[in-house]
């Protein structure tokens, strides 16, 4: 394979390592991931992934890159757009080398020519330029030209683009109308509740990112999820990757947290001490709203509040780590503590509303 063009320049850095991709969860994604990869096999048309952040995007268009790539054996590319991305580093144009303007072919060019699957991530985030010129590639014809030179796309070369809604991401930049025309738009939105358990499990599964054993029971796990739906928004993206990094971090705390500190209190005076409630405050109101947040509804009655267990094992998790340090950690990865560019809503007030809502 021909990693270096005639100037120079090293597409090896956007070939992607087909075997560390991550892997789609849930019924729903799989499902999606075969249908847009049968249009991919049966026509050339661009795809267009569009939805807040953390909603897969990115993740289904690697699996499609590199499932398509393995099916043709060609190599898989991705490329992330930024303002600095110019018609020469992404698609074909002149740059500025030892004082002569030469015609330089970028990343999607390269690919094109190769005939692979790239993915262009971010791709709202650039100019509207370099997508206007990028026009041509998409056409039937399948060519880019700069002066003399031309770039033909094999018929086997696929594309696919993803960014987030340009309404609620300040970042990001409207598509020229004429570059839409050419595209077939899909909305992404957030997955249900059981898929998104079962991705932040397969996050915290990856042992590159959570080194230490899981001790964090799957209680608190769908009481952090529950938590993180009932407050995002596409204005306040927080997603699994939020999920999976409070139960990451929870867990690292727990693992420091030592011997518990019950101190030989009932499970119910050990909870009300760590939220500083007097022993004639009910706790039944909290304990209703841990329940729900559980399992998805409201406890049939006080006695099967009192004896559910995953309640039980919830109330211990947080006895044990401290709930002071339950709610910094939800704050810390829930986008509490940081200054974000949405635009659309009341960052603050999503804000407090989080925190009020923590246990």
């Amino acid at each position: 394979m021909k990693e270096l063009d005639k100037i120079g320049n090293n597409f090896s850095m956007f070939q992607l390592d087909l075997g560390k991709i991550p892997k789609l969860c849930g019924k729903q994604a799989n499902r999606l991931l075969n249908e847009y990869f049968k249009i991919m096999t049966f026509s050339r048309y661009p795809l267009f992934f569009r939805g807040p952040a953390g909603t897969g995007k990115t993740t289904m268009g690697l699996n499609l890159v590199a499932k398509y790539a393995k099916q043709h054996n060609v190599p898989g590319f991705f490329v992330q757009i930024s303002p600095e991305q110019t018609k020469s580093t992404l698609i074909i144009g002149k740059r500025l080398i030892a004082g002569t303007l030469k015609t330089v072919k970028g990343s999607v060019a390269y690919a094109a020519e190769m005939g692979a699957p790239i993915l262009v991530d971010e791709c709202t985030q650039g100019t509207p330029e370099v997508l206007a010129n990028m026009q041509q590639l998409l056409e039937r014809t399948g060519m880019l030209t700069d002066g003399d030179e031309i770039v033909y796309a094999k018929d086997t070369f696929r594309i696919i683009f993803c960014a987030n809604p340009t309404k609620t991401h300040a970042v990001n930049v409207p598509l020229p109308t004429a570059f839409a025309t050419r595209l077939m738009g899909f909305e992404f939105d957030f997955p249900d509740f059981e898929e998104e358990l079962e991705i932040t499990q397969e996050i915290l599964a990856d042992r590159e990112f959570n080194m230490l054993p899981n001790e964090v029971p799957e209680p608190v796990m769908r009481y952090v999820i529950s938590l993180m739906r009932a407050h995002r928004s596409g204005a306040y993206p927080i997603g699994p990757r939020n999920s999976a990094m409070c139960v990451s971090l929870l867990n690292i705390l727990n693992h420091e947290s030592g011997e518990s500190k019950r101190a030989g209190k009932s499970l119910e005076d050990a909870f009300r001490r760590e939220l500083g409630l007097s022993n004639d405050q009910n706790l039944e109101g909290r304990l209703s709203s841990i329940y729900a947040r559980i399992h998805g509804e409201q406890p049939q009655s006080t006695v099967a509040l009192i004896e559910d267990s995953g309640v039980m094992r919830f109330l211990e998790f947080v006895c044990h780590l401290g709930a002071d340090r339950f709610r910094e950690a939800v704050k810390s990865t829930f986008m509490v503590n940081l200054d974000i560019d949405s635009f659309a809503i009341d960052t603050d007030k999503v804000k407090q509303n989080i925190v009020s809502s923590i246990l």
